[in-house]
């Protein structure tokens, strides 16, 4: 049986400093922070900001792509309605 292609939103997280306010993308929860582990005062300069959103795609061949092809969707509608048009020209579902 062949796999069905999922699209799941996702937030558009970064890490941001506030000094300097220089950002990095925050991909997943397993990403190590941009900062000294050992300096308790540069870890409080950095902070996660959600920035919109994007999309994760899991394509039935196995294939993962993060992005729409797009800039990112500035709030949940823009996303959902993305998906929708995605979903019906692909035969694809979206997932929470």
């Amino acid at each position: 049986m062949q796999k069905q292609t999922t699209v799941r939103i996702v937030p558009r997280n970064f890490w941001v400093n506030a000094l300097t306010n220089k950002s990095i993308p925050h991909i997943s929860k397993d990403d190590l922070p941009p900062y000294n582990l050992s300096d308790p005062g540069e870890q409080d300069q950095w902070e996660i900001v959600q920035r919109g959103y994007t999309v994760q795609i899991h394509f039935s061949n196995g294939r993962v792509q993060f992005g729409s092809g797009t800039p990112p969707f500035r709030c949940m509608t823009e996303a959902t309605n993305w998906c929708d048009t995605f979903c019906s020209a692909n035969n694809a579902i979206t997932v929470n």
